[in-house]
């Protein structure tokens, strides 16, 4: 079994843990739903969306400082990538850091 496949499996086994631990709750998780205006969600995925692509900018005008090219969309990809790695692994940025040298080793060298 490939390690991608048992963070996925360790990562659902926690999300299982956390709802059979909060079973109870339930009835006031579905009144904060009533009162949730659904609008800011929809607007927080897409800011959040929004500053990806902003980020997949700024990498690829970087990359092009130093005459690399690199796809807009394997930079879409790296920063979605390169968040969660700073999020699961709080390194001041290092995870991401090797995260983006290890996506874009085909198109711009390491150094």
């Amino acid at each position: 079994m490939k390690l991608r496949h048992l963070l996925l499996l360790a990562g659902l086994a926690g999300v299982c843990i956390l709802i059979m631990a909060h079973l109870g709750d339930i009835s006031k998780f579905l009144a904060a739903l009533r009162h949730l205006q659904w609008y800011v969600v929809v607007l927080i995925i897409v800011v959040q969306l929004v500053s990806y692509y902003c980020n997949a900018r700024y990498y690829q005008a970087f990359f092009a400082i130093s005459d690399h090219k690199v796809n807009l969309r394997r930079l879409y990809e790296a920063s979605l990538a390169i968040n969660f790695a700073n999020q699961a692994l709080p390194s001041g940025g290092v995870a991401g850091t090797t995260y983006l040298s290890e996506a874009v080793k085909a198109e711009a060298p390491a150094g």
